[in-house]
């Protein structure tokens, strides 16, 4: 979306100018004031590093909060659990196919049992035997 800056000058009953700074979205869209009305361009400066700071500190909380969401195993990266499951019903034995789901986050495990759970045969196959050994509390094979 494109967005337009605009500096404001206008006369003031209080000081020599006003000066403000706005937002506009595009085609007048959303946006707003993001400055205070300043009466000159220090104060103009010393605001709008006051508004730099504050978005660097919440780009700063943001990136912390998806860096902890992924650690917790937030987000799916799964794009075919079908494709995963084909590829655990072609490893060689049980324990091969335990570990290989287990190696998943816990979002991409989810992503997959669920496909696994309601998609697979539960009668033959490995199908049987990850619905055995899924545990559905730590979302791994046991």
């Amino acid at each position: 979306m494109s967005r337009d800056w605009f500096l404001e000058v206008q006369p003031s009953l209080d000081a020599v100018l006003t000066l403000r700074l706005t937002l506009r979205g595009e085609k007048g869209g959303e946006g707003g004031t993001l400055a205070a009305s300043c009466g000159s361009v220090d104060e103009l400066r010393e605001e709008v590093a006051r508004m730099k700071s504050e978005l660097d500190g919440a780009m700063d909380k943001a990136l912390a909060e998806v860096e902890a969401f992924q650690k917790a195993g937030g987000g799916s990266r799964v794009a075919d659990p079908s494709q995963v499951w084909k590829e655990m019903e072609g490893l060689p034995n049980e324990g091969e196919m335990f570990s290989h789901f287990n190696e998943f986050s816990l979002a991409d495990r989810q992503v997959i049992a669920e496909y696994i759970l309601s998609h697979v045969n539960m009668f033959k196959g490995r199908g049987p035997v990850f619905s055995e050994h899924y545990d559905s509390d730590t979302h791994r094979l046991e």
